[in-house]
């Protein structure tokens, strides 16, 4: 059970990453877009 909560815990400051960085590129490509229009 302990190595199980250390992977998760491993595993969940990756995935927040990408999470954060998907999310502020989606907002700089729709906020570009809009200032273009």
């Amino acid at each position: 059970m302990e190595i199980l909560s250390v992977l998760n815990s491993d595993l969940m400051l990756p995935m927040l990453a990408l999470l954060v960085i998907g999310v502020y590129i989606f907002t700089r490509i729709r906020n570009n877009r809009r200032f273009k229009r």
